[in-house]
């Protein structure tokens, strides 16, 4: 395999040479980008639309999924009327109802939460395979990124499930 080299870092002892130094590299290789320090490149700008688009498609999923949630609550709801007019009839209060409900709504949307993690996480060790997705995803992922998605999965059960309860 060819090694290739990214990027490097040139250091100049005297700033006022730095645009000399500049148009000497770019003389010596034209397909090369130079930027200084500090100067926000394309690569950059790049950079900040990918992670624009990346938390709006985030935003995106959540409200999906809270639709996802309380739609498929809905629908448990209205197929269990007849189960949940019978322990009424056996003695449930009213208020212990939305408690099933709400609890239903919670743990399928740990289960999601659950899933969802390892497919991510599967996902991640899948495309560090590719070295050039590596270079871009950090070589540790915190853990509270994993509290704070599943956490995103317990609200969004709650919620869809509270409507519907």
């Amino acid at each position: 395999m060819r090694r290739r080299v990214s990027y490097f870092i040139l250091k100049v002892r005297n700033l006022s040479a730095t645009d000399e130094v500049r148009r000497m590299i770019e003389a010596r290789f034209d397909d090369l980008a130079v930027t200084r320090s500090g100067e926000p490149s394309r690569q950059d700008e790049i950079i900040g639309l990918y992670r624009s688009l990346g938390r709006f498609l985030g935003i995106f999923a959540v409200l999906v999924g809270g639709l996802g949630m309380m739609n498929t609550m809905l629908m448990s709801v209205f197929e269990q009327t007849r189960e949940i007019g019978v322990l009424r009839a056996l003695g449930w209060r009213r208020r212990r109802v939305p408690g099933l409900i709400l609890s239903e709504a919670l743990i399928i949307a740990a289960l999601g939460g659950v899933l969802g993690i390892g497919m991510g996480v599967g996902l991640i060790a899948l495309s560090r395979a590719s070295p050039a997705v590596a270079n871009m995803l950090p070589a540790h992922i915190p853990p509270a990124l994993f509290v704070q998605g599943m956490a995103t999965a317990l609200l969004l059960g709650a919620v869809g499930g509270a409507y519907p309860a």
